[in-house]
């Protein structure tokens, strides 16, 4: 809990300083904050991800080959270059992959490790095209790192030592493919695998799939016309809902929707800047999102965090009441 509340201790001083981001929040429940931001003009979009390591710090990909690290006093600097186009990235600290970094890297068909330090090895080949990457944390699919390919669509699971098999050759070549991949909590969501699809020719093929442990997919949801990462939220501030980066439409702009149990999305956020790029929720709770901006190479990280209710105000007002009063009557 320490570390949680250090985290969030050097947020507030990186609010400060920062000008406001264009990420709008629909939903008037939740606020949206500045946590940090970088300029690099060697830099194109973010890729489809945001990973916390165990000490606090931040890590987002670049289709460019870079990696970003954002600590927890805002500063940022490049972990790792590669040759390549990054898409998505895991922290596996605590497994059987170590306390590693993981990345898809499109250009030639592979998974890289990234050490804490920055040591760049190539960790697996994948058949073709490797987009999303996602570890099993829940448990109900071997704990193992699986990884969706475009192309020549289908997912597989990646082995400690780098090994890799088919797990489930959905979606049958649809010149498309899978291009987010989230496990679901065993309370919620039936405990299953979910897929983000994209195809530009199958229309039944688009949207959002949940997947048993057999590797067989079934439709969740129609509601999405190209959908990307997916992530499940924590429970304290975000329900332990189901949260989607996509599109209502194939030439529709990158934003972020939430998703209930029955498969209906609701527009959560977006942004004027350009589109949103990668989003997690980091180890205080708050959900934590990208944008790229090409006007001037900018990436800005935003932490959302819900409003507290006017009784929670009430209370810590009357707390420090308390506590003055027997302070003067001691």
């Amino acid at each position: 809990m320490g570390r949680i509340h250090g985290i969030a201790a050097m947020t507030l001083l990186v609010l400060l300083s920062l000008p406001a981001s264009g990420v709008e929040v629909l939903d008037g429940a939740y606020r949206v904050e500045v946590y940090a931001k970088y300029v690099d003009q060697r830099l194109e979009t973010t890729g489809f991800a945001l990973a916390f390591d165990d000490y606090g710090n931040l890590y987002i990909p670049h289709v460019s080959g870079h990696v970003y690290r954002v600590y927890p006093n805002g500063t940022s600097d490049v972990v790792a270059s590669v040759s390549g186009t990054l898409r998505d990235l895991v922290w596996t600290g605590g497994t059987g992959y170590g306390n590693n970094l993981y990345a898809t890297n499109m250009t030639d068909n592979s998974v890289i490790k990234i050490s804490p330090s920055g040591t760049v090895s190539q960790f697996s080949t994948i058949y073709s095209t490797p987009v999303a990457l996602q570890l099993d944390t829940v448990g109900n699919f071997g704990g193992m790192l699986y990884a969706g390919m475009n192309v020549n669509d289908r997912v597989d699971y990646i082995l400690f030592n780098g090994t890799r098999g088919v797990f489930s050759d959905f979606p049958y070549n649809n010149s498309g493919g899978v291009e987010g991949i989230a496990f679901a909590p065993a309370n919620k969501y039936g405990g299953k695998m979910y897929l983000g699809i994209y195809s530009s020719n199958v229309n039944s093929y688009r949207g959002v799939y949940s997947m048993n442990t057999s590797g067989i997919a079934t439709k969740f949801s129609n509601d999405l016309a190209w959908a990307q990462q997916i992530e499940f939220a924590p429970d304290e501030q975000f329900g332990g809902g189901m949260f989607v980066m996509g599109a209502d439409a194939l030439s529709g702009a990158r934003d972020l929707w939430s998703m209930d149990e029955d498969g209906k999305a609701t527009l959560f956020a977006k942004t004027d800047i350009w589109q949103l790029g990668g989003f997690c929720f980091g180890p205080d709770g708050a959900m934590y999102i990208a944008e790229f901006s090409y006007e001037d190479r900018s990436t800005t990280i935003s932490r959302i965090t819900q409003i507290p209710e006017p009784a929670t105000f009430l209370l810590v007002s009357l707390g420090f009441a308390l506590i003055r009063r027997r302070n003067r009557s001691e």
